[in-house]
Order: structure tokens, then sequence, then C-alpha cells
């Protein structure tokens, strides 16, 4: 597997930042199955109450999209389990405010039944573990955002329209979602429910071998493999430590997230000037990457630019929670968002080989067009740098040389070597082969 980049904690700000290096201490778990989770968290207790104005018209919500990857027993659920902890408590007190609302209003019907009726209360949702898409829309009219957590994220994948024999739209609503677009359902036996910005925030865990089952899901390139933001660190078994995670540094980031939930935003947080200076290279240099991607990565590259700048809204938020719509973003927090953004690029391209061959089949596949610019040859070479061009020019030279690397060790091409220099000409190998 590539070599990947640590999860660079120091972005984060205080409180959140001391509950992952308390809980790497108290676990032995890599960082980011702690803070993985938090940024997914935090996403969801902002929810559509603030949102990032890149420029006019392009703005964005906290919307995230999030998967862990380690195998069993490496101390992904315990570290999971810690990072939900504050939105628990949150969850805990949000139901202690609606059993008293509710006991209110039951007590107000039954005194006056055949009178005005007073409004049924709901209870406000931070976090859900199993929801339909009409549960989902349920929650999300008492609630400005909520995390769905599943300890396996495949078990999500397969739940969608699990109702309705396949033929619902849920997979088309979460996708929906994610961009940032209107939620409507329609039911049977009730009103309609229409939300205009439906914030659901996702995160679960994936073991290794179980990345193989998403194979039919990235093979039909509509985009959603490419919605979630990868994690897949190196790990070793966690080894038994004294140490804890103290209850105030818990309860430090749920009084932030209560900050996030009490404070809505009426206009969108910009850049600083400063900020807004790092964005435009990291816009422009992703454009040109995203060109010379193939396959999935090239779909993680075009969603990237929403991804940093989420990540950018909840890392202004969480360092700003009283009142983050007070100030503009600035360079600090735009670097660490940048960074995160990096962060998770490199782990998508170790995550994306394990959806095996059926990505590449169903894209095209570079070791396919190869072949075929080979094949129209006829018998003839190519030097490397003409194949290049008749593939379009939008191919990384590290994945050319691998795919040429493959096909030749298959049988498939030869090579020969053009003196002074590197391997320079290639073609296909003749014999029906």
């Amino acid at each position: 597997m590539p070599a990947v980049p640590l999860f660079p904690v120091g972005v984060l700000p205080g409180a959140c930042r001391q509950l992952v290096e308390e809980g790497v201490a108290a676990l032995g778990v890599p960082p980011e199955f702690i803070a993985v989770p938090l940024l997914t968290f935090a996403g969801a207790a902002i929810g559509n109450a603030q949102c990032i104005q890149l420029k006019q018209g392009f703005e964005q919500r906290p919307v995230i999209y999030a998967a862990v990857v380690g195998p069993p027993g490496c101390g992904k659920s315990p570290a999971d389990d810690l990072a939900r902890r504050p939105l628990e408590r949150l969850q805990e007190e949000a139901k202690l405010i609606f059993e008293a609302a509710l006991a209110q209003y039951e007590a107000a019907v039954s005194t006056n039944p055949h009178g005005p009726q007073p409004v049924r209360p709901r209870m406000e949702h931070f976090y859900s573990t199993d929801a339909t898409t009409e549960a989902i829309a349920a929650m999300l009219v008492s609630s400005p955002g909520f995390a769905l957590v599943r300890d396996e994220l495949v078990g999500w994948v397969r739940s969608f329209d699990a109702y309705r024999g396949g033929r619902g739209g849920d997979r088309q609503n979460w996708l929906s979602m994610w961009s940032g677009a209107s939620l409507k359902v329609d039911r049977k036996t009730a009103d309609p429910i229409v939300v205009a910005r439906p914030v659901v925030c996702v995160c679960g865990g994936v073991q290794p071998d179980m990345l193989a089952d998403l194979a039919d899901e990235a093979g039909r390139r509509d985009g959603f493999i490419e919605r979630i933001l990868w994690s897949y660190p190196d790990v070793e078994a966690p080894p038994w430590t004294e140490a804890t995670v103290q209850p105030e540094t818990t309860d430090g980031v749920r009084k932030v997230f209560r900050q996030l939930r009490a404070n809505a935003g009426d206009e969108p947080i910009k850049l600083s000037t400063a900020a807004k200076g790092l964005w435009v290279p990291f816009y422009d240099q992703n454009a040109v990457l995203g060109e010379e991607a193939t396959g999935l990565m090239a779909g993680v590259h075009a969603k990237l630019p929403n991804q940093a700048a989420r990540l950018a809204l909840i890392l202004h938020c969480l360092k700003h929670p009283s009142r983050p719509e007070s100030q503009a973003i600035d360079a600090e927090t735009m670097d660490g968002a940048l960074d995160l953004a990096e962060y998770f690029v490199c782990h998508a391209r170790r995550v994306v080989p394990h959806f095996g061959t059926p990505t590449l089949a169903r894209s095209g596949g570079l070791a396919t067009r190869v072949l075929g610019v080979l094949a129209k040859a006829e018998g003839e070479w190519r030097k490397r740098t003409r194949l290049h061009n008749e593939l379009g020019r939008h191919v990384a030279a590290a994945d050319l040389t691998k795919v040429l690397s493959d096909l030749e060790e298959k049988g498939l091409v030869e090579h020969r070597e053009v003196a002074p220099g590197p391997p320079a000409a290639v073609r296909r190998r003749s014999g029906g082969r």
C-alpha cells in the first residue's frame, strides 16, 4: 500500500485537540480514529446554522461523510465511542427537555380536550444509529443537523432502499444531501416533509477485508464513493496503558458543541484576504491534479474543493464557537483545512485499489485504453511521449508507468531501450496476445 501521512492533530482547536491527545494516550490508537469522527460530529453540531462563502454563489455547509478503515481489534470502536460521547451527553439533555415538554403538553390536552390544542413538542436530535430517509426528514424538522453513526459503513450502504425492495431513492437522497440539495419526502398517510437545507453527517468504520464489498458501489461511478473522506492509517495492536481521558476534557467538547448548536448565523462566513490567498492556488492546483487523475481519484479531486471548504468551516466554528459569524476565516484555519484535504486525498489513494477491477473496467480502464492505442499502431513502436499524447495527456506519469509495467509482466506489451535515456518505445506483442 502507498505510504500515507499522519493525521495533522495540530490543526484542531483547543478542546477537540485535547480530547484527541488524551484519547490516543488512553486507547493506544492512531489519532484519526478519534479525530475523524470528531470532525464529523462537529459538523453535525453546527448543522445548517452556519455556512462558508468562497464567492458569490459558492457556499458550503458542514456536511461530511467519513470512513475510518482498520482491522478488527485495532480500537476503532472504542475511539468512535469516545468521540461520540459529547454528542451522547447532548442527546441525553435533549431527551430530558423533550420529556418535560411532552408532560406539559399532555397535561394541557387532558385539561382542555375540546379546546384549542397546543403544538406537540419535538425532540432535538444530535445523532442516530439507523434511519430511513423518511425518519431522517422527520428528525431534520426539529434539528439543524445530526450525525448518522454506523459501526460498519458497509451495512449503511447495504441498507439503502431495504424497505422498498431496492426500488426506492435512498441512495439518490444521500447523494443529493451531500451536495446541499433540499430534501422532500412524500408520505402516503401524512403530509409531505420538505427540508430546505438538510445537514446529515455520516461516520463509520470499515474493515480492510470489507472494502471489496464496495466494489460495485465504486463501479457505478455516480460519485457516491468519492463523497466519502477516507482515513486508512497504519495500525498496531493497542498496548495496555493506565492513561485515561479526563471527564473535564469530554465535557469541554460538549460545551463547544452546545455553543455551536445554539448560535445561528444570519450571514455566511467569508474568507479573510490572507485565507483567500491560500485558497486560490489550492483550487487551481487541484484542478490540474484532477485532470491528470484517472478513475475514482479524478472524482475525489473534483469534490475536494467542497470538502476543503467544509473542513475550513468546521475548524473555524470550533475555534470561535460562541459567534462563528463574527469574523472571517483566517489564514491559519484555511491552512489547517488544506492540510486535512491533502491528508484525505493521500488516504483515498490507499483505499481505491481495494475496490478491485470492476472500478477500472466500468471507467474504461487505463490498461484497456493503452492496449487500444497500441492495437491501432498495428505493431509499430510507440514512444512514451506519443503514447501519452494519444491517451489525451490527462494521465499521471506514475499511473502510466505502473500500467505499462503490469501489461509487460503479463506478456501483453513489450518495450525497448532507446539510447540514451530510459525506456522510450513500447508496442503490443504479436501472436494474438
